[in-house]
């Protein structure tokens, strides 16, 4: 069936369609070259992990269909990566920019099924960059929030091909982008719907929604979907109890709870995308009205789509007490902005030359300071104390244990930053989180490799005498806590000040306590 036809729209003055340029070609290979680049600056900085990656580092030492708050399958790359490279930087750190390199790339390539401007193609994925949330917190510490943005790019570049060329291989494509998304984020799943809802409202586009090879879109998304969502329905107070506590509370008013909701909600929308919005109009400041005037089917898919999305959110803020909404949860639904700008200036039919090479220069002036703000919120901390999970001292906390109890049998904790972190220091010793149930290793417990368990007090303040929850550990292996000797250690923060430490407590249980 041919795609549907438009209005013949004219060309910008520097549209170039004859053929990849010089700069079309080297472009994949730049973004190659920068995300080389931050994974070789993650390989510098301290081998201490941050929330996110020592959540990773825990959760691979097992394959589950199903682990906690989040879908899977950020954790299935991740679990793969450390097979084949190590309980390293590097499984952690080329996974995420590979991920964060097909995100960019498939982005560019989504831009040019849609933009009649080539050129300006590589101005919409640049324009990524201006998303602080994808640009920089995805470097800082995100993880399944990077595997989101993939699959909601992904979605996009798969729904559109499947409008422009409907056949049954983009069919299963588009559905392939809706599996992975819903395995990334479960916020995924309203953008599906609100897009296909947006389908429906155009003349044209409408018919691709009610082609039987939908069937297949849906029967692709459902197989892949399939064995995590079993596991969901059985586990739903784990898989939602962790994102309804950070978005619902239960002690405000009705009033209240809309009045701050509607309110995050905005501040959301803001914070993602204010500076992109300044970026492009800085860059093409002379073509705003044009770009503003300009008309255009995919201009008003986008546009139904986020209200659609937004409409949802509202909802879920009257109906369903959600009082809190942040940022980087629109991450599905926000990505496309720098697309949709640039789709209102590629149809404007303005010269946008100045506004590109004026782009370039804003795009270049980022990929140079995120890196040096990622370097500067380490070289700071010796200066204003303001510490990060990075700084904590975890390296010199693994060879205080060794060097008082040889090699743990296995590690106890109470949470996965300090199971993570411990894995990741000693890799041949498990760790066990009591957050995580469902992973109980085995391990040899002897008198030359006891068990340890650890624990701490928030921001590495004095620790408590020893935690309930590992007493209860204690107890239910036939162990007296009573017999267990505390060890508290006070260690300096990695670049931190001279005198500021980080306080960690400690209690080796041999055969027979």
């Amino acid at each position: 069936m041919p795609a549907p036809t438009t209005s013949p729209r004219p060309l910008s003055a520097d549209s170039d369609n004859a053929g990849k340029t010089g700069g079309e070609a080297l472009f994949p290979i730049i973004l190659a070259c920068y995300f080389i680049g931050q994974t070789l600056l993650r390989l510098w900085m301290p081998d201490t992990l941050q929330h996110d990656e020592a959540q990773q580092i825990f959760v691979s030492q097992f394959l589950a269909v199903g682990y906690d708050g989040q879908p899977p399958l950020y954790n299935w790359l991740q679990y793969g990566a450390v097979h084949l490279f190590g309980v390293s930087l590097v499984s952690l750190a080329l996974l995420k920019n590979l991920v964060l390199f097909g995100t960019y790339f498939v982005f560019w390539k989504t831009a040019g099924l849609i933009l009649d401007n080539r050129k300006l193609a590589i101005t919409a994925t640049l324009g990524l960059l201006t998303i602080p949330q994808l640009a920089f917190e995805s470097q800082r510490d995100l993880t399944h929030t990077v595997a989101v943005f993939f699959s909601a790019t992904l979605f996009a570049y798969a729904l559109i091909r499947t409008v422009k060329h409907p056949n049954a291989f983009n069919y299963a494509l588009t559905g392939f982008a809706i599996g992975l998304g819903a395995l990334s984020k479960y916020n995924f799943v309203l953008l599906p719907v609100a897009a296909c809802l947006a389908l429906l409202l155009d003349r044209d586009m409408r018919r691709h929604v009610l082609d039987i090879r939908l069937a297949l879109t849906a029967l692709v998304a459902a197989a892949i979907v399939l064995p995590h969502g079993l596991w969901f329905f059985e586990h739903m107070g784990r898989a939602t109890g962790t994102a309804l506590g950070k978005m619902v509370n239960d002690d405000t008013s009705y009033a209240s709870t809309v009045f701050w909701g509607l309110g995050s909600l905005a501040v959301a929308v803001i914070g993602f995308c204010a500076l992109t919005a300044v970026c492009f109009a800085a860059a093409f400041r002379e073509n705003l009205r044009a770009a503003w005037a300009a008309r255009d089917p995919w201009i008003r898919f986008f546009e139904r789509t986020t209200l659609f999305v937004i409409a949802g959110l509202i909802l879920m803020v009257v109906f369903g007490g959600v009082d809190s909404i942040r940022d980087r949860w629109l991450a599905p639904y926000l990505v496309t902005f720098p697309l949709y700008l640039c789709l209102r200036l590629d149809r404007s039919g303005a010269p946008l030359e100045l506004g590109r090479h004026r782009f370039r220069i804003i795009a270049t002036g980022l990929m140079v300071l995120i890196p040096l703000l990622l370097v500067g919120l380490l070289a700071t901390v010796h200066v204003n104390g303001k510490y990060e999970y990075i700084n904590t001292p975890f390296a010199a906390l693994a060879d205080d244990i060794e060097q008082q109890a040889g090699t743990p049998a296995v590690y106890v904790t109470s949470e996965t930053h300090l199971s993570g972190n411990l894995h990741f220091q000693r890799p041949g010793v498990p760790a066990i989180a009591l957050s995580y149930p469902q992973y109980q290793p085995a391990y040899d417990w002897t008198a030359e490799h006891p068990i340890v368990l650890v624990w701490r007090q928030s921001k590495g303040k004095t620790p408590p005498p020893f935690p309930d929850d590992l007493k209860a550990w204690l107890e239910a292996k036939g162990i007296s806590p009573a017999a267990a000797e505390r060890r508290v250690v006070k260690l300096p923060y990695i670049y931190g000040r001279p005198g500021d430490v980080y306080q960690f407590a400690y209690t080796v249980i041999y055969p027979g306590n």
